[in-house]
């Protein structure tokens, strides 16, 4: 867990996004409760998964009134694009997808290299 304005200072050091566009973005996922407000005296605090969806908001380089629609197209998302309605709920979703990908990077697990064909 860490604190909203850390986020937003390691989101702009490091994506390059800045901080008044983050904040904003930030501001209308928490309008639209896919982010905690927190307390009038303290900022909240963002687990994992939801600097991630802060950084799919961003990245998506939607308006701001379209932000939130943009994370929850992004739950919904599946790796390969698969429709996964009446399908099992041990399929993952693209942010169970992307969590695994950030726990094997702090792991340091290496991704198995694919193969590219020559044409």
């Amino acid at each position: 867990m860490a604190k909203h304005t850390t986020v937003l200072d390691v989101v702009e050091r490091h994506l390059q996004f800045p901080r008044s566009r983050s904040g904003g973005v930030s501001r209308r996922l928490q309008e639209n409760g896919l982010l905690p407000t927190g307390l009038r005296t303290a900022a909240p605090d963002l687990d994992e998964d939801q600097v991630i969806d802060l950084v799919i908001a961003l990245a998506s380089d939607v308006t701001l009134h379209e932000a939130a629609d943009a994370v929850r197209a992004f739950h919904r998302m599946t790796p390969g694009g698969v429709h996964l309605e009446g399908a099992p709920q041990t399929i993952p979703n693209a942010p169970i997808a992307v969590s695994i990908l950030v726990e094997d990077a702090r792991a340091g697990v290496a991704a198995p290299m694919q193969e590219r064909s020559v044409a």
